[in-house]
């Protein structure tokens, strides 16, 4: 019944995504990847939610908790929520930037706001090079849901599964698809972490069990250093992300990204359950367990097969509208700035291919990956972050020399990527604000100097 349930699901998302068609020309590039930034309020609020909460909110979130406890539920929640605010006013911003420029992707506005193309390859390669480790968190958890839910097969014949459905996704209508089928994944997002939550609660000793979990908080300094300096770092990147950049120039006006903005902390009942359940199972199965497990072993332990499949077809769907939107990122940073002279008909097919590749390469990073999710997620952030002074500066319509965008860039991402695979110890502090903090002196030092100020383009 379970697995019946779950195809059913599938099949629904399949018809919905070719539904959304709608007999539009998409082979012009500017609807495939940006929908001709048409997409009105409830589009633009699921596609943009659909970026937001990802399948690591259903790995990494109570996998993290299962491991480290209260600190870790302190910082997710901590970035989240602090990341609405930042969203509501940024992304207007981006959303007017996009309209003085004509963007497809983020690297279009580097390109053409600060004349350059090496700001534009280097944008490009750094979005398609930290998207990776996303995708690794998708597929880790695809592949978890599927096994869960009973498929007795290799883990690698179950993501190929995955990719070639997300690339469906993608290839049948461009960014319309994943934004049409958000609305089935949000929706059984919601209600498998609601009815997993509700059945702790409906057991005789659940919730007794639960608070058996949470141990009690003695942060020291170093614990408040990693919560402080995560939060800041990750809420001020969440929505940089590429594929969520270019959601907001789907939209058709300001006003349409700030009532979506207003809703989307909504979603955030969604933690109570997650929190409810990832302390529940800390008590339960005890130390060892698989920590991004954690969610979809609950749920086989406490529902029924149709329930189970209800869950699995919904935390599935959350990985593949990634994926998918993903794909629709990485394909035009390749082939609309990395390649130079393709017809729109080349683009799209070069996007495609791309997109097969990155696929393929987040099926390899999540097959010989020896980390949770969170740490994947980590690494995104510690590239795609680093946008942040060269975003600002567009937005607030800046002269700034690109050069000392690039030096900032360039420094802000080797920093932390250098001090996480050295395994330096930097005392609590995230790597990734270290460079962040880098990366902004210089950019500042740069634009600042005697004789060059704010107003001097420096091309």
């Amino acid at each position: 019944m379970d697995k019946l349930v779950f195809v059913a699901i599938l099949a629904a998302s399949l018809l919905t995504a070719w539904w959304s068609r709608g007999g539009r020309r998409h082979d012009e590039i500017h609807d495939y990847f940006v929908a001709s930034r048409q997409f009105g309020g409830v589009l633009l609020f699921f596609l943009a939610v659909g970026e937001t909460y990802s399948l690591g909110v259903l790995t990494a979130f109570p996998g993290g908790i299962y491991l480290h406890g209260t600190t870790f539920c302190i910082w997710f929640i901590g970035y989240v929520v602090l990341a609405f605010p930042v969203g509501y006013f940024l992304a207007p911003m981006i959303w007017r930037a996009a309209q003085r420029y004509d963007p497809v992707t983020i690297a279009d506005l580097f390109r053409r706001h600060f004349d350059s193309r090496a700001l534009e390859i280097l944008v490009s390669l750094i979005a398609i090079l930290f998207l990776i480790p996303w995708g690794v968190i998708q597929f880790m958890g695809l592949t978890m849901v599927l096994q869960g839910l009973g498929f007795a097969l290799p883990s690698w014949i179950l993501m190929i599964a995955g990719a070639l459905l997300a690339y469906t996704y993608a290839a049948m209508s461009g960014i319309r698809a994943p934004a049409y089928v958000s609305v089935i994944k949000d929706t059984l997002l919601l209600a498998a972490i609601i009815v997993v939550g509700v059945a702790i609660f409906r057991l005789p000793h659940g919730y007794r069990t639960m608070l058996q979990g949470i141990e009690e908080p003695a942060f020291t300094g170093r614990d408040i250093r990693v919560m402080v300096t995560n939060i800041l770092f990750q809420a001020s990147g969440l929505f940089l992300f590429p594929a969520a950049v270019a959601s907001f120039f789907t939209a058709r006006s300001p006003q349409t990204i700030r009532r979506a903005m207003i809703a989307m902390p909504l979603y955030m009942v969604m933690f109570l359950f997650l929190i409810l359940t990832a302390f529940y199972a800390r008590n339960t199965f005890g130390p060892g367990f698989s920590p991004n497990h954690i969610f979809i072993d609950t749920a086989r332990q406490l529902l029924s097969p149709w329930l189970i499949g209800l869950v699995a077809g919904g935390a599935a769907l959350s990985g593949l509208v990634v994926l998918a939107s993903t794909c629709l990122v990485i394909g035009p940073l390749l082939t609309h700035n990395l390649l130079k002279g393709l017809t729109e008909k080349q683009q799209k097919g070069g996007a495609q291919f791309i997109s097969a590749v990155y696929l393929v390469a987040s099926m390899l990073g999540a097959t010989f990956a020896a980390s949770i999710a969170a740490t994947m997620n980590n690494l995104t952030y510690f590239g795609l972050t680093q946008f942040l002074p060269g975003v600002l500066i567009i937005c607030f319509n800046l002269r700034v020399p690109a050069r000392a965008v690039l030096t900032g860039l360039v420094t802000g991402v080797v920093i932390p990527s250098v001090l996480f695979l050295c395994g330096v110890d930097t005392d609590g502090i995230n790597p990734g604000l270290t460079g962040l903090a880098f990366n902004i002196t210089i950019v500042a030092a740069f634009a600042l100097r005697p004789g060059r100020g704010l107003a001097d383009t420096g091309r």
